[in-house]
């Protein structure tokens, strides 16, 4: 998910499938953390959950509608 988002983000020229593909991309990192299999795998997921939720958020209310 977070090769094929970015690729796919890489050729792209309308915003609003780009931030599509970012929140792919998201999910594949989310994935790869909780998948890392140790102890701090959940720790390592929560962490990274707040700045992705807030920079997607603050990039859907700057897109222009």
């Amino acid at each position: 998910m977070v090769v094929t988002g970015g690729l796919l983000a890489a050729f792209q020229h309308h915003l609003g499938k780009i931030m599509g593909y970012a929140i792919i991309v998201e999910t594949g990192f989310s994935l790869l953390a909780l998948s890392l299999g140790s102890s701090s795998s959940l720790n390592i997921f929560l962490l990274l959950l707040v700045p992705r939720a807030i920079s997607l958020g603050l990039w859907a209310l700057t897109y222009p509608s």
